[in-house]
């Protein structure tokens, strides 16, 4: 390993040390639930989650940037193959805030490498009110880019977003380094949020380090958000992230504008009984700046056929 990554690791590993202790600082009472502003579908922590998988994690460039890692199950990477699955998550809130519950169905089918297309539909309740969203997406290569596109819709949309839109290019470098850059735009009942997002990478061996930078303007103001990401494959496909996200959210359902500053953690992962089945899972702890604490879990199933 060169002394450039090395320090490169070793930064990115002190950013998530310092980070962990400052996600379970004690929060206090706050006023109004804050703007959702995040790229999330289906588990929180909702900061920065860019691809269809859980974390991002995306099999057709993991295949393409490690070359040297051993092959992917035959039953995953073959052109053709199908998968749905199913799952649920639970958010206990502090500050007498109650809970989230949420749950999804998505399906996906793989034309061919780097070239799939995916949707879902997800049923989420939080403050008490009950949302519904469709979700329909794809990845489709150019040369050695990857496009992703994606889009949503509620037709309730009383927490998240009514409608939005991401579109993204995927570059794969040299070495197991992938950097991918994207946009995506989404219409609140508060008003539209854009979302310009960056993505580094970098796969080696058996471990896979993300770093996501993004940057938001809603409602006249501009906000950055930071996510780290640490993987550890096994098994070839399966794995086990660690992430640390931070943020900043803004709000104007009281009148005024409330700002928000974020912090999450969490770990999550997705664990292959054999080719066909697997069990994704995620615990996670989030903060919305004094307004309340979140803890969450998540459980879901999958099928490839």
């Amino acid at each position: 390993m060169s002394i450039s990554k090395t320090l490169l690791l070793a930064l990115m590993l002190a950013y998530v040390t310092a980070n962990a202790a400052e996600a379970f600082e004690p929060v206090f009472v706050g006023a109004a639930e804050p703007l959702r502003l995040a790229l999330s579908k289906t588990l929180e922590p909702e900061l920065v989650i860019i691809a269809n998988a859980t974390d991002g994690v995306n099999f057709d460039t993991v295949e393409s940037a490690v070359k040297s890692r051993p092959a992917l199950d035959g039953s995953l990477s073959s052109p053709g193959s199908n998968s749905i699955g199913a799952g649920f998550s639970h958010d206990s809130l502090t500050n007498g805030r109650g809970v989230w519950n949420g749950a999804y169905l998505e399906l996906q089918h793989r034309f061919a490498p780097r070239t799939t297309i995916y949707s879902s539909i997800q049923q989420t309740s939080k403050f008490g009110l009950d949302d519904t969203q469709f979700m329909l997406g794809g990845y489709y290569p150019i040369n050695s880019i990857t496009l992703n596109v994606e889009g949503t819709y509620s037709g309730t949309h009383h927490v998240i977003a009514k409608d939005s839109f991401l579109a993204s290019l995927q570059f794969p470098l040299s070495n197991g380094w992938l950097v991918t850059g994207g946009v995506k735009r989404s219409q609140y009942n508060q008003g539209p949020s854009t979302q310009e997002f960056g993505v580094l990478e970098w796969y080696y061996k058996e471990f896979r380090t993300a770093l996501t930078l993004s940057n938001s303007q809603s409602l006249g103001e501009n906000m950055v958000g930071k996510r780290l990401s640490l993987s550890r494959y096994y098994n070839d496909i399966s794995f086990i992230t660690f992430t640390v996200g931070e943020g900043r959210e803004v709000d104007r359902s009281v009148g005024r504008k409330i700002f928000l500053d974020t912090r999450s953690i969490g770990l999550n992962g997705r664990h292959w009984f054999n080719p066909a089945w697997a069990v994704n899972w995620a615990v996670t702890e989030g903060k919305e700046g004094r307004a309340y604490n979140h803890t969450g879990v998540s459980l879901g199933l999958r099928h490839n056929f």
